[in-house]
């Protein structure tokens, strides 16, 4: 079974915790897709998100700093492809994930499965080429909890924080569901180490989701829209509501 790994940036740490959790369970030969940070339509999306973090930016250097990250340096994409060639698959650039350039080569790979390791909303003519599908791990309870900051929503709403296992369809967290894990949460814990221990967890599920995968089909649980709803990004007086309510959720869980 061809198993391809596929991100928005060739610094992503989490396809390469995605395939360090593959190649435990014994996945090797994985081919990892990544968007080329020097292509032209990259360097346009790093624009308009520059461009956006400077209005909200009280000081445009430290947005700048901030946009980056530290993670986004040579050495992890030479860190990335080094451990992709390891175990016997190649990082191969693409101009643009949802682009021909893409499409053609997932073609020539001939993906049975595909795994989305941090990407834009992927489109149709993408998501068609996998012949098993797209497999997504998302931070929170589906169908309930769809979009964005839904670990802090989940507090807000006092529902234990999760992660999905689901296949990708072009809308946003909509495709079939295949698991739904709680996050383990600890006495001490706040919503970054929280965070944390998800990221933790989505890899080992998407890993995990594989090996099941080689063995027979994938259960699906089918979404309807009316099942849950979108959020969005959240306001920070929430984010703090949320870390209160976290608190009280670790309290609750002790007394258990």
């Amino acid at each position: 079974m061809t198993v391809v790994i596929l991100c928005g940036s060739p610094y992503s740490t989490y396809a390469r915790d995605i395939l360090h959790e593959l190649n435990e369970l014994g996945v090797t030969q994985v081919q990892v897709v990544a968007a080329d940070p020097e292509s032209s339509s990259a360097r346009r999306s790093w624009k308009g998100r520059a461009a956006a973090l400077f209005k909200v930016a009280r000081r445009p250097t430290r947005g700048l700093r901030r946009l980056l990250g530290a993670s986004v340096s040579v050495d992890a994409a030479a860190a990335l492809e080094s451990a992709v060639q390891a175990q016997g698959g190649r990082l191969h650039l693409v101009p643009d994930v949802n682009g021909e350039t893409c499409q053609r080569l997932l073609v020539e790979l001939n993906v049975d499965l595909m795994l989305l390791g941090g990407t834009p909303i992927m489109k149709a003519p993408v998501l068609r080429i996998p012949k098993i599908g797209t497999l997504n791990a998302h931070q929170g309870a589906l169908p309930r909890f769809r979009g964005m900051n839904v670990i802090e929503w989940a507090l807000l709403e006092r529902c234990p924080p999760s992660v999905t296992v689901h296949f990708v369809d072009p809308g946003v967290d909509t495709g079939d569901i295949v698991r739904v894990e709680p996050i383990p949460v600890e006495s001490g814990d706040d919503l970054m180490a929280v965070k944390r221990r998800s990221s933790a967890l989505q890899s080992r599920l998407l890993a995990e989701a594989t090996v099941q995968a080689q063995r027979g089909p994938l259960p699906r649980q089918t979404q309807t829209a009316t099942d849950g709803k979108q959020f969005y990004v959240i306001h920070p007086c929430l984010r703090a509501l949320a870390e209160r309510r976290l608190q009280g959720y670790v309290q609750e869980m002790a007394q258990v």
